[in-house]
């Protein structure tokens, strides 16, 4: 649902989006959309 938007977002960008939530003191990680750049780093 969201993933879209968020790949979006990366492509606008050029930079990894993190999707998370805030649970107490942590952070959990909902999404990742990587980079171009994060790709090419490997």
């Amino acid at each position: 649902m969201l993933r879209p938007r968020l790949v979006e977002l990366r492509d606008a960008t050029g930079e990894t989006i993190v999707l998370g939530k805030i649970d107490g003191t942590q952070v959990i990680s909902l999404d990742v959309v990587e980079s171009e750049k994060a790709s090419e780093a490997d």
